[in-house]
């Protein structure tokens, strides 16, 4: 939030996912409402190691929930708008779709109306199309889909109101042609 790099190394199924994605979903929400004192911190269920719904009341008097009818969504972004807001770099395709999932859950537990795009060596043609006409605020990609992104035309116009780039699984990248991409 305050435009500094970080690292995050922990075991897997610690929740590191939610952990960075919590960040970037609170500065999200916080660039579009500066009335906003206090980060919403989604809770993370021990039991099923997802992400719970039921988040924390803002106000401790009021039993409302954020996901009820008096949460308004906060749309696109910063004022409002629209565009590639925050990159998702996985190798795996796999972890990908999870990355993905997870994302979308967050932003509707929270009531930030975020589109969140996949684009692997999979996504369909007519997707690709459709992305790059009108990007998501999140894209979870991998390298290799990153690297056409980056050598297509327009790129510039694409990743102009980029704010967050997270490289995941970095390890698995490193002393690779697939980490020379990126």
């Amino acid at each position: 939030a305050e435009g500094r790099s970080g690292l995050l190394n922990a075991a897997t199924g610690t929740g590191k996912t939610y952990a960075i994605w919590g960040g970037v979903v609170n500065a999200a929400l916080r660039s579009t409402d500066p009335t906003r004192s206090s980060p919403v911190i989604p809770a993370l269920s021990r039991n099923r190691g997802d992400l719970e719904t039921d988040l924390a009341p803002r106000d401790p008097e009021s039993h409302e929930m954020p996901g009820q009818a008096r949460h308004d969504k906060i749309r696109g972004g910063r004022s409002g708008t629209t565009g590639l807001k925050a990159i998702w770099i996985t190798p795996l395709r796999s972890l990908a779709g999870e990355i993905a999932d997870s994302a979308r859950r967050m932003c509707e537990g929270v009531g930030l109306d975020w589109r969140v795009g996949l684009r692997t060596g999979d996504t369909s043609t007519k997707e690709r199309a459709a992305q790059k006409k009108a990007m998501p605020q999140l894209l979870v990609t991998t390298p290799e889909s990153l690297h056409v992104l980056l050598a297509s035309k327009g790129a510039d116009k694409l990743f102009a109101q980029l704010d967050w780039f997270v490289a995941d699984e970095w390890h698995e990248l490193l002393g690779s042609k697939r980490g020379v991409q990126v």
